[in-house]
């Protein structure tokens, strides 16, 4: 057994957004989201496990051993809500 960190993360009030943007636009913001999040999570060694919808779960310290996880997900946490 070992320790692991999970993180969610997703666009606050996506489904209210996404009712005011035409179908074209929603999936440029989408697509335009979940790459700037996923290359974030992942320059802090973090593995995207799934995306669903508007957000992405994210894992440290599994399959592989990641020193100072916790960390690096809170670092990530961080780091996106400045993007």
């Amino acid at each position: 057994k070992r320790e692991v960190s999970i993180m969610f993360s997703d666009i606050k009030e996506f489904t209210n957004i996404s009712e005011t943007l035409r179908p074209k636009d929603t999936l440029l913001l989408l697509t335009r989201y979940l790459d700037v999040m996923s290359r974030i999570a992942q320059s802090f060694d973090g593995v995207v496990a799934e995306i669903l919808g508007d957000g992405l779960l994210v894992y440290w310290n599994t399959p592989d051993a990641v020193p100072d996880h916790s960390v690096k997900a809170a670092t990530t946490a961080l780091a996106q809500l400045r993007a």
